[in-house]
């Protein structure tokens, strides 16, 4: 008897894993324009999602776009309440904003920086001091024909995520 050949391992990216909704999560969502705090530890912050912008173009510099995909904007701004600087990317030392995003069907995408022409971004190094603020862009790839749902942002500290606030996009 010929063995069967095995099915291939599940994917285990960000864009194809099912993941519990913010809703399934119990975090309470609420309407593009409102601000919410997120906090980690003894850090702080103030964040409202303006908008999404559906889709949107990044530069040639910065163009990750996959065949089949389409890039959006999540235009949002941020206070730094309490604690630590914030940093655009995610470092050991320092608090960063992590951005997720839910689609219709509940696939998660990582959000990402990059260059826009169309909506302001932010240099990844970018640090936010205490009282600080900043109003940029963050970026997810999505598949063509598949909408954003909600919008998850959180402010992230050595891997370990804090108190995160979520947004309904209609």
């Amino acid at each position: 008897m010929r063995p069967r050949p095995r099915p291939p391992p599940p994917s285990t990216t960000l864009s194809t894993v099912p993941v519990p909704t913010p809703a399934q999560q119990g975090i309470p969502t609420v309407a593009l324009g409102t601000s919410q705090d997120v906090t980690k530890l003894t850090d702080g912050a103030r964040i409202t999602l303006v908008k999404v912008l559906d889709p949107v173009a990044l530069s040639s510099a910065s163009n990750s776009t996959v065949t089949g995909t389409h890039t959006i904007g999540l235009d949002f701004s941020v206070q730094n309440l309490m604690g630590k600087s914030i940093l655009g990317i995610s470092q050991r030392h320092l608090p960063s904003l992590e951005f997720i995003v839910y689609s219709s069907g509940g696939s998660a995408y990582a959000g990402f920086s990059g260059v826009s022409p169309n909506c302001p971004s932010y240099s990844p190094t970018t640090v936010i001091p205490l009282g600080g603020s900043f109003t940029g862009c963050e970026f997810a790839e999505l598949p063509q024909g598949i909408g954003v749902a909600q919008v998850v942002i959180s402010l992230d500290y050595g891997g370990l995520g804090g108190t995160p606030a979520a947004w309904h996009v209609p």
